[in-house]
């Protein structure tokens, strides 16, 4: 299976590009006294999760927030007549006074529209993984692919410093390889990949090095970013 994200997110910006394109982010102020401070009128937090991002031992927060009024599309361009919600990710860093200040946003990495299964909302959730921001995406349809996108803030600006894909088809999770992983370390430029079968025991393990290239930053992260997922 290849990176359905990619693939997905390149053919829905090339057919919805008017919708979105056109679409008016709010600007997110600077500074708060907390996360609700940040919600611009007509939005809500769709995900919450609080770490430390900047290793100052001050606990941060990274919210997912969505707009109330959802996009409508009139035909199926976007594979989907479902409404899309835009989003925006917003990262915050906690400061001695207990104010909090913007770290950054970002919105491309949600796509232009629903390209989950049956065309619906593809993010799944935020998570803390040491210090770095994580976001989880699942695609497909019998085929099932759980995208986790892994970002890191160094030298003030965050970065994609690893994914993974984790792959299964629905309804048939049994035997050797009833599931399929990849993981990358865009740091260190290698890839694990490895089979489990239901009871989560890995075979079929492979590492692999791949060519060093500059990370990318999360503010560009978009449909065009390449990411070196293989097919199954």
């Amino acid at each position: 299976m290849k990176n359905i994200l990619v693939i997905i997110l390149t053919l829905s910006a090339t057919l919805c590009f008017s919708q979105i394109d056109n679409y008016k982010f709010p600007k997110i102020k600077p500074i708060g006294k907390n996360k609700n401070d940040f919600i611009p009128t007509d939005w809500t937090i769709l995900d919450t999760i609080s770490g430390d991002f900047n290793k100052d031992s001050l606990n941060d927060i990274a919210v997912v927030i969505q707009t109330k009024k959802p996009l409508l599309f009139e035909d199926k361009t976007c594979f989907s007549t479902e409404p899309f919600y835009p989003k925006i990710l917003i990262i915050l860093l906690r400061q001695t006074d207990k104010t909090f200040q913007l770290s950054t946003t970002a919105t491309k990495l949600f796509g232009n529209c629903n390209w989950d299964i049956q065309g619906q909302e593809p993010f799944e959730k935020i998570e803390v993984r040491r210090n770095t921001l994580g976001i989880k995406f699942l695609t497909g349809g019998t085929s099932r692919n759980s995208l986790s996108y892994y970002f890191r803030l160094q030298n003030n600006e965050w970065y994609l410093i690893g994914a993974e894909s984790f792959q299964y088809w629905a309804g048939h999770t049994n035997g050797k390889d009833a599931f399929y992983n990849e993981k990358i370390n865009f740091v260190t430029s290698e890839k694990e990949m490895y089979n489990e079968d239901q009871n989560r025991k890995k075979n079929s393990y492979k590492k692999t090095k791949l060519k060093q290239k500059p990370l990318i930053k999360m503010m560009n992260f978009d449909e065009n970013s390449s990411i070196p997922f293989s097919e199954n």
